[in-house]
């Protein structure tokens, strides 16, 4: 049996994390004037995460622990792996913004942010339907910035695990040849990684009794996954 295991305790910061987009991160500040109000988590900062992989060959077959001298059966039954590969992580940084709408009237690209009214950042019941909490957060007045900083919302994060089988069969005319049938399954549990909550505010419609500077209905929707589902494959491998 093999098993490898890492765990990585991290934290990034920087004013930019790349001369292109990286990750959620926008492609310019709010104010370029002001690049020490940019600092913050990096596009790329992961907490914390979780990398375990096993490997385990099953004791069945010539010479091992259950024997099997038949030619034919321990083809049929010998040689046989399994393992798997499990990811569980925490989510990546995102900027909040007010949708490209050029709020401050600087002419800069619209890369204006809103503004923290108060309580937590995160919906009490986090859905796909809605990630953040909406009351927090509204449209600053005209001429001005917004007071939210540069990636200070959480995307979802990730747990995955992928699954393998494998058999490997000795070639009769050399020992040292072997041919490996591979089983493996890509997010075996089918379980959907959310991708990235709509991180404009302004999204969607007015809600119901909210003046409309404030958070709208399709602020924190999720509409996709940031993995692929569940995905199956055979192979065939020559080791010589």
């Amino acid at each position: 049996m093999s098993i490898i295991a890492s765990y990585t305790y991290s934290r990034s910061i920087d004013n930019s994390s790349g001369i292109r987009v990286q990750g959620y991160d926008t492609l310019f500040p709010q104010n370029s004037y002001c690049l020490q109000c940019e600092r913050g988590l990096s596009a790329f900062n992961v907490p914390q995460r979780w990398i375990t992989s096993v490997l385990y060959e099953l004791p069945v077959g010539r010479g091992k622990l259950l024997n099997i001298n038949s030619r034919a059966l321990n083809a049929l039954i010998g040689g046989w792996q399994v393992g798997g590969t499990s990811t569980v992580q925490d989510g990546v940084p995102m900027t909040l913004t007010i949708g490209g709408v050029d709020n401050a009237s600087t002419d800069e690209g619209g890369y204006d942010r809103p503004v923290y009214i108060g309580g937590p950042v995160n919906a009490a019941n986090q859905t796909t339907a809605g990630w953040f909490n909406r009351s927090a957060f509204a449209e600053a007045p005209a001429g001005q910035f917004g007071d939210v900083g540069r990636n200070t919302a959480i995307a979802p994060g990730i747990f995955n695990i992928d699954a393998e089988l494998h058999k490997d069969f000795v070639m009769p005319y050399s020992e040292h040849h072997r041919l490996q049938l591979r089983f493996e399954a890509f997010n075996v549990l089918n379980h959907p990684n959310w991708g990235e909550p709509s991180a404009n505010i302004l999204a969607g419609s007015v809600l119901a009794g909210q003046p409309s500077t404030a958070a709208r209905s399709g602020f924190g929707v999720i509409s996709g996954t940031a993995t692929s589902m569940r995905q199956i494959q055979l192979g065939l491998k020559y080791t010589f």
